[in-house]
């Protein structure tokens, strides 16, 4: 457990300084103060670390919330997002966040008893590309707008498309 906490901290600790392109499993390793032996016993790659601490940390702050046309509350991240910009700007653009997001929302939907026209998996997919690029441009421009104010400007996005595909 202590071992795992170290490579967590230490993973997190870099990229507020690195983008997540830039770290290699022996930069974690290093700043773990561990071998990589100990690193690959506990994750399979960066990737699966990454995975690990957005599971961790972000899944839980996404919400589906069925009587809003967005269907998703994702103010939580918006409020996270604030407090760790540079954090977040290290992983914009990784794959995994994507699949992650996906996975997440996609979990949402099948765990709810909504009745959707379009198939769950395309409704993650196209929602969770969408945020990811929201959450992107956010980054890019500042992101100087508060928590509420992102979440009320990803419902006017979103909203209106995933309002119609109710059955």
């Amino acid at each position: 457990r202590r071992s795992r906490a170290r490579i967590d901290d230490a993973f997190v600790q870099l990229l507020h300084v690195r983008s997540y392109e830039a770290i290699r499993v022996s930069d974690i390793a290093k700043k773990a103060r561990i071998g990589r032996a100990t690193f690959y016993a506990h994750y399979d790659s960066k990737g699966s670390l990454l995975r690990s601490q957005f599971m961790r940390v972000i899944e839980p702050m996404i919400l589906l919330r069925p009587a809003d046309p967005c269907l998703f509350d994702c103010t939580a991240l918006f409020a996270h997002i604030l407090s760790a910009r540079q954090l977040y700007r290290s992983v914009a653009g990784a794959r995994v966040i994507r699949d992650c997001l996906e996975n997440r929302l996609r979990t949402l939907l099948e765990q709810s008893s909504l009745p959707l026209a379009v198939p769950v998996p395309a409704v993650s997919c196209m929602v969770a590309s969408s945020l990811n690029s929201f959450l992107d441009w956010w980054l890019e421009h500042e992101g100087d707008n508060s928590a509420l104010r992102m979440q009320s400007m990803w419902s006017a996005v979103i909203g209106g498309g995933l309002g119609s595909i109710r059955s």
